[in-house]
């Protein structure tokens, strides 16, 4: 209110066709390109306004060849990437940010003593985990590419159609949620299914058809997991699991949607239990996050990834004990500790306590999925998930943090098991 002028920070290889607030073209008055910010001047009859609409056009696309990074997000035979890679951050990009500390000492800046915002942040406290510079969101996205290939998106399919040689989808998401969409589109197969009255879709690689039974099971089975622990309405009307080339991340979790990469189980040899027992967590643990996401606001501070990572995971664990039993768990978990430990070494930050755990890509999804699980055996399974249900519903809409759900499950703890629980979250290593 009564601000000047409007910064955006813009993501690589985006040109900007036009840029209007409030219907009113902006004049462009500063621009850095190498760091991609731009600035514009507010016309002064919008700036005692509270709300102002933001429209704009734009085009992302790559021009040459790359040595080094990849440019997984748009290519020829699929494209998979963020809503936010085309839209600018507004103001201060905190994605900015330089983290490592081995790479800061490099650039003679200071230290940083986490990577995250400490728990009090006032600020950070009151950001989305998983989109800071956003609230929750609704709407719709239409999109559309050749007849050749198919596209999604996040949110319920509303409508699917073929004309004029294009193929469009249009969906829609009408309940708030967290700003983590993504879109994309390949020449996928479709196979379609229900379980307990929740529709749906599985996008594959037409020829990746060697593991797609183990999927429809693992989808089958652990809606009704979900279904059991956490209600009936803790699961979406409808799901779409989606495979995605090996370049991008292993996995993406967004509004009715599990993205899994090629590698994570589309063309592996299931014939072991550890390879089978993995794509069933995968799918545990998607459910998992999707009704996390339904049904918690997370702070954007310290233990964030506890929630948003470790929490999914160790439910997912879970759904493998029920399915293949202890021995297809301890598999499972041997593999995420031998993780944490290679990974640990090439740390670049001093790691925290799984208490204040920051962001670190190892440290979360393995030693605290595993701490968690470990916590809900020793708690009992029943007692662990009527617990975290209780919780959930006590934060009503407030921004929930790690610290909060591991004060409730402590104190349900018989006071032999706490000393080791509390050795294996508030000390390091």
């Amino acid at each position: 209110l009564g601000t000047d002028t409007l910064f955006l920070n813009w993501k690589d290889f985006v040109t900007v066709k036009s840029l209007s607030l409030s219907g009113q073209e902006l004049a462009k008055v500063k621009e850095d390109v190498e760091q991609n910010l731009t600035a514009y001047l507010i016309p002064n009859t919008s700036r005692s306004d509270s709300v102002l609409q933001l429209s704009l056009t734009g085009e992302k696309q790559y021009i040459g060849f790359v040595q080094t990074d990849y440019q997984a997000d748009l290519t020829y035979t699929g494209s998979f990437a963020s809503v936010q890679d085309f839209l600018p951050v507004i103001g201060y990009d905190e994605a900015q940010v330089l983290l490592e500390n081995r790479k800061r000492a490099e650039q003679d800046l200071e230290r940083l003593p986490s990577r995250m915002a400490p728990i009090e942040d006032p600020i950070a406290g009151n950001q989305d985990a998983y989109a800071p510079d956003a609230e929750l969101v609704k709407g719709s996205i239409k999109i559309s590419t050749e007849a050749g290939q198919v596209p999604f998106a996040a949110g319920e399919l509303v409508d699917r159609k073929i004309e004029h040689g294009r193929h469009t989808a249009t969906y829609t998401i009408e309940q708030p949620q967290a700003f983590n969409w993504h879109v994309g589109s390949a020449d996928y197969s479709m196979v379609e299914g229900a379980s307990n009255q929740v529709q749906y879709t599985i996008f594959h690689k037409p020829s990746h058809t060697f593991n797609l039974e183990l999927y429809q099971d693992a989808l089958d089975k652990g809606v009704g997991f979900i279904q059991n622990r956490f209600g009936s309405q803790a699961v979406p009307d409808q799901l779409q699991l989606v495979e995605i080339h090996r370049w991008q991340d292993p996995k993406y979790i967004f509004s009715n949607t599990i993205v899994l990469s090629e590698k994570e189980g589309w063309v592996a040899d299931t014939k072991g239990l550890q390879e089978k027992a993995y794509i069933y967590q995968t799918i545990g643990s998607g459910l998992a996050s999707l009704w996390l996401q339904q049904n918690l606001r997370i702070a954007n501070v310290q233990g964030s990834d506890m929630l948003i990572e470790a929490l999914p995971e160790a439910i997912g664990l879970q759904f493998v004990k029920e399915v293949f039993g202890d021995e297809a768990v301890e598999l499972l978990i041997d593999k995420k500790m031998e993780k944490y430990a290679k990974d640990r070494n090439n740390e670049p930050n001093q790691e925290p306590p799984l208490l204040y755990a920051d962001g670190i890509d190892y440290l979360e999804i393995n030693k605290g999925a595993v701490e968690l699980y470990k916590l809900s055996e020793v708690m009992g399974l029943p007692s662990f998930n009527t617990t975290l249900n209780q919780w959930m519903a006590a934060q009503d809409g407030k921004y929930a943090h790690f610290i909060g759900l591991y004060q409730e499950l402590f104190s349900r703890l018989e006071t032999a098991d706490k000393e080791k629980v509390a050795k294996a979250f508030e000390e390091v290593g």
